[in-house]
């Protein structure tokens, strides 16, 4: 923005996407899709969606950032693997005739088909 003698750069936690007069813009603070969360916005454009990137292996995305900004998706196991920590365990124990059920356990689940 100018303020009538220098211009002066939009302050944090807004942005200006155009050159010349205007006014800054807040920043975005909407939540994003499930195993996404909101980047941070630059000096000339909004923050965007990005992907999460901290679920381990055998494991999916259940929710958004949590908060809204930050690389912290909610995630569980999927079926056959049990939380263990920050891990995915494999479940080590399925009888003839079963299956694993619901994914996000923290412990071994099945049921027989029989």
């Amino acid at each position: 923005t100018f303020d009538g003698v220098a211009c002066i750069p939009c302050e944090a936690g807004t942005f200006k996407a155009v050159t010349g007069a205007g006014e800054c813009l807040v920043c975005t603070a909407s939540s994003c899709r499930v195993g996404e969360y909101l980047g941070y916005c630059a000096l000339d454009s909004d923050g965007t969606c990005l992907e999460c990137s901290n679920k381990p292996l055998h494991s999916v995305y259940v929710s958004a950032g949590d908060p809204f900004d930050s690389n912290s998706c909610g995630w569980g196991c999927t079926a056959g693997y049990f939380q263990l920590a920050s891990e995915c365990s494999s479940c080590t124990f399925l009888p003839d005739h079963a299956f694993y059920l619901t994914m996000g356990a923290t412990q071994c689940q099945w049921e027989c088909v029989v």
